[in-house]
C-alpha cells in the first residue's frame, strides 16, 4: 500500500509551510508545491519560496522549476506534479502545500486536456491587450465564455487571454474542456487538512510578513527581472510583484506599497477562502491552532503521540 498523501491548504500566510515542515521532519515525507507563484525561477521573496536550509533538510519538489519568461497552465502543473506524486509515495509520506486551489483540485480529480492557443493568436491578443485594454477583453470573454469569465479578474490577465485565446483557436468554451474528471483513485490515503484565519488575526501577520520581504530585498529582486525585460511576464502580475512594479514605473509611491500589498494580499486570502470552504472532506483548524493540526494528522497517519515522541527522542 502507498504512504499517505496529506494536502496542507488554506489562505496565504497562515503558516502552512512551517506546518509541512514540521511533520515532515517526523515522518520523513516530502513537500510537493501547489502554489502558482513558487513555481517560477526567480521569485524567491516575493513568494515565500521556501529557503536553501530547509530544501536541505526536506526533500522539496516543484519549486522554481519553471525558466523565467516562460508560464504554466494548470493542465501541466497538474500532469507533472500527478506523476511525479505517483512516484514519491512509493517511497514516503508526501505533503502537498499551497494556496493555489485549482491546483489542489486539478491534482485530487484530473482535469481534462488544455490544448495551447495558437501562437499567431497569442498575439494577437497581447496587440489587443494594449489598444484595446483588459476590460474589452474581458467583456468578450464574458460573451463567448461566461463560466471562465465569471472566475477570472479583468486584471488577471495571464488566464483573461489563455481562455480568450483557447476560444478563438478552437471555438470551444476552455471552461468545458477543463472540466474536472471524476475523482481519481489514489493509491493510498489522501488526509486533507486547512487553516483559517480572520481578517483580525491575518492582518498583523501579513504585514510583518510584507516588512520582513522588503527588508530581504523585495525591490530589488522585482527590479532585476525588470531589467531582463519580464516586465509583462504573467507572476509579475500576482501579489506582491504587482505593486513594486508599479513603484518601479512611478505608479505607486514607496511610502504606500507595504499598505498596498497587505491590501491585496488580504483579498487574495478572502478569495481563497472562499474556494477551500467548498470542500466538505477539508478538516479546519484555526491559524492560532497549530498543534492541534499537527497532532490531528499524524494520529490520521496512524503515528500516535507515544510513536512521535519515541522518534523525537532517537533525532535528539
Amino acid at each position: 500500500m502507498s504512504h499517505p498523501c496529506i494536502f496542507i491548504q488554506g489562505p496565504t500566510a497562515t503558516g502552512k509551510s512551517q506546518l509541512a515542515m514540521d511533520l515532515a521532519s517526523i515522518m520523513g515525507a516530502s513537500i510537493l508545491n501547489a502554489d502558482s507563484i513558487q513555481l517560477y525561477e526567480g521569485l524567491q521573496i516575493g513568494s515565500a519560496a521556501p529557503s536553501k536550509d530547509e530544501k536541505e533538510k526536506v526533500p522539496h519538489h516543484l519549486f522554481q522549476v519553471i525558466p523565467k519568461g516562460e508560464t504554466w497552465t494548470a493542465s501541466q502543473y497538474e500532469q507533472t506534479a500527478w506523476e511525479l506524486l505517483q512516484k514519491e509515495l512509493v517511497l514516503r509520506p508526501v505533503l502537498v502545500v499551497g494556496g493555489s486551489g485549482f491546483y489542489f483540485s486539478a491534482l485530487e480529480k484530473g482535469m481534462g486536456d488544455s490544448k495551447p492557443e495558437d501562437p499567431g493568436v497569442r498575439a494577437q491578443l497581447e496587440e489587443d491587450l494594449k489598444t484595446r485594454g483588459a476590460d474589452q477583453l474581458h467583456k468578450e470573454l464574458s460573451e463567448c465564455d461566461p463560466e471562465a469569465a465569471a472566475k477570472i479578474h479583468p486584471q488577471d490577465h495571464y488566464r483573461l487571454l489563455r481562455s480568450l485565446g483557447y476560444f478563438r483557436t478552437y471555438g470551444r468554451k476552455m471552461s468545458e474542456d477543463q472540466k474536472l474528471k471524476s475523482v481519481r483513485e489514489w493509491p493510498g490515503p489522501l488526509i486533507k487538512v486547512g487553516f483559517w484565519a480572520t481578517r483580525e488575526q491575518l492582518e498583523p501577520v501579513v504585514r510583518a510578513r510584507v516588512e520582513k520581504m522588503n527588508a530581504l530585498g523585495f525591490e530589488k529582486e522585482v527590479e532585476s527581472l525588470l531589467k531582463e525585460g519580464l516586465e509583462s511576464w504573467w507572476p509579475l502580475q500576482s501579489v506582491g510583484y504587482k505593486e513594486w512594479v508599479e513603484v518601479l514605473q512611478g505608479d505607486l509611491s514607496r511610502d504606500s506599497v507595504v499598505d498596498a500589498i497587505v491590501k491585496s494580499t488580504l483579498y487574495l486570502a478572502k478569495r481563497q477562502k472562499t474556494w477551500f470552504q467548498r470542500d466538505k472532506d477539508l478538516k479546519w483548524f484555526s491559524m492560532d491552532q497549530k498543534d492541534q493540526a499537527f497532532n490531528w494528522v499524524l494520529e490520521e497517519c496512524g503515528l500516535d503521540l507515544k510513536a512521535r515522541k519515541l522518534k523525537d527522542e532517537g533525532q535528539s
